[in-house]
């Protein structure tokens, strides 16, 4: 996996992103985004959020059962990429 920020760095974004998913899920915090005509901003934020944080676990789940697209003669990848989302790392 190619990335610009040390693995310790990795994590506290990873933890930082789960905080703030958890906090988007509070009632009051939807109820601030909804009244405040910010709906959309609280979709957005909430999709990136839950993509961020389930990407990793869609990685390993698709490398612990298999479900990958491996290349044959007809592909011109030589790595195959996952089935389920992420990078073919």
């Amino acid at each position: 996996m190619i990335s610009i920020l040390p693995k310790t760095g990795r994590r506290i974004l990873y933890f930082t992103l789960l905080a703030a998913f958890v906090l988007l899920l509070a009632p009051p915090v939807r109820r601030f985004f909804f009244s405040g005509g910010l709906r959309w901003l609280y979709i957005l934020l909430f999709a990136f959020t839950l993509a961020y944080e389930l990407t990793p676990l869609m990685i390993r789940l698709a490398r612990r059962f298999s479900i990958l697209d491996l290349p044959d003669d007809r592909k011109s990848i030589v790595k195959g990429p996952l089935f389920w989302g992420g990078s073919p790392s």
